[in-house]
Protein backbone atom coordinates (compact mmCIF):
# COMPACT_ATOMS: atom_id res chain seq x y z
CA UNK A 1 0.00 0.00 0.00
CA UNK A 2 1.51 3.46 -1.11
CA UNK A 3 1.49 5.69 1.82
CA UNK A 4 1.35 9.66 0.86
CA UNK A 5 3.85 11.38 2.55
CA UNK A 6 3.44 15.14 2.65
CA UNK A 7 6.57 16.94 3.65
CA UNK A 8 6.98 20.72 4.52
CA UNK A 9 10.41 22.76 4.22
CA UNK A 10 10.25 26.76 4.87
CA UNK A 11 13.32 29.04 2.89
CA UNK A 12 13.53 32.11 4.15
CA UNK A 13 15.48 34.87 2.18
CA UNK A 14 16.77 37.54 4.85
CA UNK A 15 17.64 40.17 1.95
CA UNK A 16 13.84 40.02 0.17
CA UNK A 17 11.58 38.98 3.17
CA UNK A 18 10.51 36.57 0.50
CA UNK A 19 9.06 33.60 2.16
CA UNK A 20 9.03 30.09 0.62
CA UNK A 21 6.80 27.29 2.00
CA UNK A 22 7.68 23.89 0.00
CA UNK A 23 5.44 20.78 0.21
CA UNK A 24 5.71 17.92 -1.42
CA UNK A 25 3.50 19.35 -4.21
CA UNK A 26 4.14 22.73 -4.49
CA UNK A 27 6.16 26.07 -3.78
CA UNK A 28 4.28 29.02 -2.75
CA UNK A 29 6.15 32.47 -2.37
CA UNK A 30 4.72 34.85 -0.19
CA UNK A 31 5.80 37.76 1.71
CA UNK A 32 5.91 39.86 4.72
CA UNK A 33 5.52 43.68 5.01
CA UNK A 34 6.85 45.52 7.92
CA UNK A 35 4.25 47.92 9.62
CA UNK A 36 6.18 51.03 8.02
CA UNK A 37 5.61 49.18 4.37
CA UNK A 38 1.52 49.39 5.70
CA UNK A 39 1.58 53.17 7.00
CA UNK A 40 3.02 53.87 3.69
CA UNK A 41 0.78 51.63 1.40
CA UNK A 42 -2.20 53.54 3.40
CA UNK A 43 -0.96 56.92 2.98
CA UNK A 44 0.15 56.98 -0.36
CA UNK A 45 -1.98 54.49 -2.47
CA UNK A 46 -6.02 54.86 -2.91
CA UNK A 47 -8.46 52.70 -0.92
CA UNK A 48 -9.84 50.74 -3.39
CA UNK A 49 -6.21 49.43 -4.91
CA UNK A 50 -5.64 47.58 -1.47
CA UNK A 51 -7.52 45.31 1.28
CA UNK A 52 -6.22 44.80 4.35
CA UNK A 53 -7.71 41.81 6.03
CA UNK A 54 -8.04 41.01 10.31
CA UNK A 55 -8.10 37.26 10.21
CA UNK A 56 -8.71 37.95 14.09
CA UNK A 57 -11.85 36.78 15.84
CA UNK A 58 -14.74 39.77 15.20
CA UNK A 59 -15.13 40.78 19.08
CA UNK A 60 -11.48 41.24 18.53
CA UNK A 61 -12.05 43.20 15.28
CA UNK A 62 -15.10 45.22 16.84
CA UNK A 63 -12.43 46.27 19.69
CA UNK A 64 -9.87 47.72 17.51
CA UNK A 65 -8.32 47.14 13.85
CA UNK A 66 -5.80 48.52 11.63
CA UNK A 67 -7.91 51.56 9.67
CA UNK A 68 -9.56 50.60 6.72
CA UNK A 69 -9.07 46.71 7.35
CA UNK A 70 -11.50 44.16 6.44
CA UNK A 71 -13.13 41.92 9.56
CA UNK A 72 -12.45 38.24 7.69
CA UNK A 73 -11.70 35.84 10.80
CA UNK A 74 -9.56 32.96 10.09
CA UNK A 75 -12.21 30.37 10.14
CA UNK A 76 -14.45 31.97 7.50
CA UNK A 77 -11.51 32.64 5.22
CA UNK A 78 -13.64 30.60 2.56
CA UNK A 79 -15.62 33.91 1.83
CA UNK A 80 -12.49 35.76 0.46
CA UNK A 81 -14.43 35.00 -2.65
CA UNK A 82 -16.92 37.20 -1.83
CA UNK A 83 -14.93 40.27 -2.14
CA UNK A 84 -15.25 41.88 -5.17
CA UNK A 85 -12.19 43.00 -6.07
CA UNK A 86 -9.95 40.39 -4.60
CA UNK A 87 -7.97 40.02 -8.04
CA UNK A 88 -7.55 43.79 -8.57
CA UNK A 89 -6.05 44.75 -5.30
CA UNK A 90 -2.85 44.22 -3.11
CA UNK A 91 -4.19 42.02 0.08
CA UNK A 92 -2.37 42.07 3.25
CA UNK A 93 -3.13 39.95 5.85
CA UNK A 94 -3.20 40.10 9.61
CA UNK A 95 -3.78 38.11 12.98
CA UNK A 96 -2.76 39.07 16.25
CA UNK A 97 0.60 37.80 15.75
CA UNK A 98 0.86 36.48 12.29
CA UNK A 99 0.71 32.96 12.47
CA UNK A 100 1.20 32.02 8.93
CA UNK A 101 -1.00 29.30 7.72
CA UNK A 102 -1.15 26.60 5.26
CA UNK A 103 -4.72 27.11 4.68
CA UNK A 104 -5.08 30.43 3.83
CA UNK A 105 -1.94 30.24 1.04
CA UNK A 106 -3.14 27.17 -0.32
CA UNK A 107 -6.62 29.08 -0.78
CA UNK A 108 -5.24 31.70 -2.13
CA UNK A 109 -3.38 29.42 -4.22
CA UNK A 110 -6.27 28.17 -4.99
CA UNK A 111 -7.92 31.35 -6.20
CA UNK A 112 -4.76 32.08 -8.43
CA UNK A 113 -4.33 35.08 -6.18
CA UNK A 114 -0.63 35.52 -6.10
CA UNK A 115 -0.75 39.51 -4.76
CA UNK A 116 -0.97 39.35 -0.96
CA UNK A 117 1.38 39.52 2.06
CA UNK A 118 1.38 39.45 5.92
CA UNK A 119 1.66 41.98 8.24
CA UNK A 120 4.64 41.01 9.71
CA UNK A 121 4.56 40.32 13.89
CA UNK A 122 0.77 41.03 13.20
CA UNK A 123 -1.61 43.47 14.86
CA UNK A 124 0.42 43.10 18.22
CA UNK A 125 3.35 45.22 16.35
CA UNK A 126 0.93 47.79 15.31
CA UNK A 127 -0.60 48.46 18.06
CA UNK A 128 2.90 48.64 20.04
CA UNK A 129 4.00 51.64 17.46
CA UNK A 130 1.13 53.34 18.00
CA UNK A 131 -0.27 53.01 14.73
CA UNK A 132 -3.52 54.31 13.83
CA UNK A 133 -5.90 51.83 14.41
CA UNK A 134 -10.38 52.47 14.65
CA UNK A 135 -13.26 50.31 16.17
CA UNK A 136 -15.60 51.27 13.27
CA UNK A 137 -17.39 47.89 12.95
CA UNK A 138 -18.68 48.52 9.12
CA UNK A 139 -16.40 46.08 7.44
CA UNK A 140 -17.45 42.24 7.62
CA UNK A 141 -17.11 39.92 5.10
Amino acid sequence: MKKNIFYCFFFVSCATERFYIKNSYDIILYKQISTQELAHISKTMPVNNYLIIDLRAQSLYQKEHINNAISLPYNNIKSIVNISNIYHSQIIFYDTKNIYDFTIINIMKKLNITNFNFLQDGFSKWTNENRPTSSSTNNYI
